[in-house]
């Protein structure tokens, strides 16, 4: 399953406010914003439901995995989309390999370029 394929009714699940941001640069990345039209970079709404958060990228909203839940919607988890990254988590996120990688060195750098970080390390400390 790709971010891009979720339909309304999907939702994504965020144990961690690391895992929210990074899931919300991801959204960004492909353009999606909250249902106000504001980027998800504004804000992650993490503090109204905390571990429980849950967002619904066709719809631009979130709320609680309980009310989600309650109310019929598939609930992924952020762990299926955001981590660790690899090859295998780019192609699920953007639905493409990077054609001009050639080896594993050349790809990190591509996913720290896309995150806006020069080392692993930043990376891990935005997320």
């Amino acid at each position: 399953m790709q971010i891009q394929d979720l339909s309304r009714t999907d939702v994504i699940h965020c144990k961690t406010l690391q895992e929210a941001k990074a899931l919300l640069k991801i959204f960004d990345s492909l353009g999606l914003t909250w249902t106000y039209a504001k980027s998800y970079l504004t804000e992650t709404k993490w503090e109204s439901y905390k571990e429980n958060t849950c967002y619904c990228p066709k719809s631009g909203t979130y709320s609680s995995l309980k009310y989600f839940t309650d109310n019929g919607y598939t609930v992924y988890q952020a762990s299926d989309f955001v981590f660790p990254i690899t090859k295998k988590t780019v192609y699920k996120i953007f639905g493409r390999e990077f054609e001009d990688i050639n080896d594993a060195e050349e790809f990190r750098e591509k996913v720290m370029k896309f995150y806006g970080a020069g080392s692993p390390e930043e990376i891990a400390n935005m997320l």
